[in-house]
């Protein structure tokens, strides 16, 4: 509180209170400097959360990028494991019809193709994506140009941001 008196007395040649109108100033002058860093504080704290805020909802933005990223690469993995198993599955089963075995489910090869071509089927994530999409048109999901990036999958904004109309 630089430039504010903060203290008064009596002297041999003054007195106290003929003092009065300049301690009256130096309080108003001291409360008017304490009102300011107090305010200036006060900004500076709600800049500081406002800032916190922003960079939480970077780093969920990032992460929820990060997880798609995943996601989509796991995908493509189990795409191209699905596809490389059924070119296997067929040149097992191009094989054994050129060497000769009849080739039915009751075979122990025939139901050793069925099983895998199931699995290859389970693990092709495509299956998934497209019935995902058929369930999402039904419930007239927002195409995903339109969605928000805080939307959740279904297109709904998320809690706490106003939904756009």
């Amino acid at each position: 509180m630089t430039g504010a008196r903060k203290t008064w007395r009596d002297g041999r040649t003054q007195r106290l209170e003929d003092l009065l109108p300049a301690v009256l100033q130096g309080i108003l002058v001291t409360a008017e400097m304490l009102r300011t860093r107090r305010l200036k504080s006060e900004r500076q704290e709600r800049e500081r959360r406002a800032a916190q805020v922003r960079q939480a909802e970077l780093e969920r933005l990032r992460r929820e990028e990060e997880a798609r990223r995943q996601e989509l690469e796991q995908q493509v993995n189990r795409w191209v494991w699905s596809q490389n198993l059924r070119e296997y599955l067929q040149a097992i089963e191009q094989e054994a019809l050129r060497r000769g075995p009849v080739m039915t489910p009751e075979v122990r090869l025939g139901r050793l193709l069925l099983w895998a071509r199931e699995h290859a089927d389970r693990l092709d994530p495509i299956a998934g994506v497209l019935e995902h999409n058929k369930e999402a048109s039904s419930n007239e999901r927002k195409p995903i140009d339109d969605q928000e990036p805080g939307d959740d999958p279904q297109g709904n904004p998320r809690a706490g941001r106003p939904e756009a109309r």
